[in-house]
C-alpha cells in the first residue's frame, strides 16, 4: 500500500508543478508575446493611411472574387487540347458546339472522314478516354466520297474547370 500512495504522491507532485509552471511561467510569456505583436501590428496600422487600407481592401476584394471567379468558370481550351491529342490524323472536324447541362457538358461536333472504319475508330478512341462519359453518333453519311458525320461528346463537368 505505501508504494501505491507514494507513487501518488509523485505523480499529483509533478502534475502539480506542471501546471503552476505552465500557468505562471508558459502564460506569462505567451502573453507578452501577444502584447508585443500587437504593438508592432498597430505601429505599422499607424503608418498606412485609412485611404491606402481601404484601397488595399478594395484591391484585395477584387483579386479575391476574380480567383473565385476563375476557379469555377469553365476552361473551354481544354477541349480543344483533348480533341487535338485524341482526333484520329484521318479525322476532320468542321465545327464543334458546346453546352453544359446539370450533369455532363456536352460537345456537339461535325466531322468528316474517308471511311465508317474511320468513324468508328474515332468513337471508340474517344470512348476510352476516362474524361468521356457518352459519345453518341448523331449521323453519318456518304458524299463527294467523304463520310459526314455528327457526334456528341459527354464531359464530366470538373473536366473543365481550372482547378
Amino acid at each position: 500500500m505505501w508504494n501505491i500512495f507514494v507513487f501518488s504522491v509523485v505523480v499529483f507532485t509533478s502534475i502539480l508543478l506542471l501546471y503552476v509552471s505552465i500557468e505562471f511561467g508558459y502564460k506569462t510569456f505567451l502573453t507578452k508575446k501577444i502584447e508585443t505583436t500587437q504593438k508592432s501590428i498597430d505601429e505599422k496600422k499607424a503608418k498606412i493611411s485609412p485611404e491606402n487600407q481601404r484601397n488595399l481592401v478594395d484591391f484585395y476584394s477584387q483579386v479575391y472574387n476574380l480567383n473565385k471567379l476563375f476557379l469555377t468558370h469553365p476552361n473551354i481550351s481544354k477541349i480543344f487540347n483533348f480533341f487535338e491529342e485524341n482526333a484520329s490524323k484521318s479525322v476532320t472536324f468542321t465545327k464543334i458546339n458546346y453546352s453544359k447541362d446539370s450533369r455532363l457538358i456536352m460537345v456537339a461536333i461535325d466531322a468528316e472522314t474517308k471511311s465508317m472504319e474511320q468513324v468508328a475508330s474515332q468513337l471508340q478512341a474517344l470512348r476510352l478516354r476516362p474524361e468521356v462519359k457518352e459519345v453518341i453518333l448523331g449521323s453519318a453519311t456518304e458524299s463527294d466520297g467523304k463520310i459526314k458525320f455528327t457526334m456528341r461528346v459527354g464531359f464530366e463537368p470538373k473536366f473543365l474547370l481550372n482547378y
